[in-house]
């Protein structure tokens, strides 16, 4: 912490002080021993020498003890005010005039301006690590959530929540779940699925089927949707259909190629459940939609079953089947 300048100037000049004085009493005791010294000795034959000479020492000791104290004294005058100066000058204005302060002085303990926004936590509340709240900082540059609130990395949304796709960080962190008890007959679309957090994926169940037992289901076949896909954006789960993205267009069925849901081609899921259709140029497309930013996947040629093709649909988006 830098030392404030009239603290500095009391110091210099008392430490200048005593060094003056103590030069100033040398120089002036020098003097006076001189001037005894040149007395004429017919003088000092009237004074007895038993007696004048303790005499004029203890003279000589007692006016350089009042030589110091005096000049000590007059030094430590200048140097209050000198001190009495520099607190006037770092209290006013360019121009003299005392600064005005806008609001009330900050207490000594209060954090710096300086502090640098690293490090500083998004809070959310601790009810469904949903709702934002601004970090708190505090002397230190030490950041900390207000009161009700914790740092996402940490924050569980409990089982009264209802917010059951928030927050999120990564893709692999969401998934589709059914948003009833039983779930769609033949192949679900986004109208039959909740995008979710997989870590709540039982909290959603209890929310949307909280007695099973009360709600008897149909006995129809249900299919595999892999064209729906859950996607992390923005902090929230979301859905998406493939079929529904400009990357599926096409114009014929030569515009189309199979790839895996997942994120790299190699390594990936190669079952009918598993396959998409996208359009032959999208394939970048795709995966900057899937995988995380920097991801890099190994590099070995797919391998598709040759019983499932992909085509272009009558609506004009890529599709995949059986091949006939």
């Amino acid at each position: 912490m830098p030392v404030p300048v009239p603290v500095l100037a009391f110091v210099l000049a008392s430490v200048l002080a005593s060094v003056l004085a103590s030069v100033l009493a040398s120089v002036l005791a020098s003097v006076l021993a001189s001037v005894l010294a040149s007395v004429p000795a017919f003088v000092l034959a009237f004074v007895p020498a038993f007696a004048f000479v303790p005499e004029m020492r203890a003279r000589r000791h007692r006016c350089y003890d009042r030589l110091l104290m005096t000049s000590r004294a007059w030094l430590l005058l200048a140097a209050l005010v000198a001190l009495a100066t520099a607190c006037t000058a770092s209290h006013s204005g360019i121009d003299g005039a005392p600064i005005e302060l806008d609001g009330a002085v900050p207490p000594l303990d209060a954090p710096r301006d300086d502090c640098p926004p690293i490090g500083a936590p998004r809070c959310v509340d601790t009810a469904c690590c949903a709702e934002e709240a601004a970090a708190v900082l505090r002397p230190g540059c030490d950041y900390v959530c207000p009161s009700g609130f914790i740092a996402d990395w940490e924050c569980e949304a409990g089982p009264t929540c209802t917010d059951f796709a928030s927050p999120c960080a990564r893709h692999d962190e969401c998934t589709l779940a059914g948003n009833d008890c039983c779930g769609a007959c033949g192949a679900p679309t986004l109208d039959d699925v909740d995008p979710i957090r997989e870590s709540r994926a039982e909290d959603h169940r209890s929310f949307v089927c909280p007695n099973p037992d009360a709600f008897p289901c149909p006995g129809c076949p249900s299919a595999p949707a892999p064209h729906l896909i859950a996607t992390c954006d923005a902090g929230r789960c979301a859905e998406r259909d493939v079929r529904q993205l400009p990357l599926s267009e096409c114009n014929a069925d030569a515009d189309c190629v199979l790839r895996t849901r997942d994120c790299c081609e190699c390594g990936g899921g190669a079952d009918f459940g598993s396959l998409i259709a996208v359009r032959a140029d999208s394939r970048g497309d795709y995966e900057a939609l899937i995988c995380e930013v920097g991801f890099g996947c190994p590099e070995c040629a797919p391998v598709y079953p040759t019983d499932i093709e992909a085509y272009c649909e009558t609506d004009g988006h890529c599709a995949v089947r059986f091949a006939p």
